[in-house]
């Protein structure tokens, strides 16, 4: 009884430790304009960061769109992302610090058909406070 409880003992460890074979493909390539250093990727999976060596963040979309870029130095060497991605956390280990910095969007809205008061060129602010409640 004992050799035959040893023996499946030994057959589920060995099926345990089995190499199962791993298949891959590049979904996606994006283009950067230094070379890479260190990544990191907002909790919802929206946005991805790419630290350069030539200490610039480059900021994709989850779909692999560029939507613009943050010099942080170039003794910039690790990156990590907030949850939302508002904020990005860049250390430096030359300078023993490490930086806080926002991450915000601005966006143009066509505005040319909208019926308006004022003048026409005047500056206008669009405010989202998400957190509102």
């Amino acid at each position: 009884m004992r050799r035959i409880a040893a023996a499946l003992l030994a057959m589920a460890i060995g099926a345990g430790t089995s190499q199962a074979a791993v298949e891959s493909d590049v979904v996606m390539t994006m283009e950067l304009g230094g070379t890479p250093l260190d990544t990191t990727m907002s909790g919802d999976g929206r946005l991805f960061f790419v630290l350069t060596t030539q200490g610039m963040v480059e900021i994709f979309t989850d779909k692999g769109e560029k939507t613009g870029s943050i010099e942080v130095g170039k003794g910039a060497d690790l990156l990590l992302s907030s949850p939302e991605g508002d904020f990005l956390y860049v250390t430096d280990r030359e300078k023993n610090e490490t930086k806080l910095v926002t991450v915000d969007f601005v966006h143009s809205i066509r505005t040319d058909q909208a019926p308006f008061k004022g003048k026409t060129d005047a500056p206008v602010v669009i405010t989202v406070f998400s957190d509102f409640q």
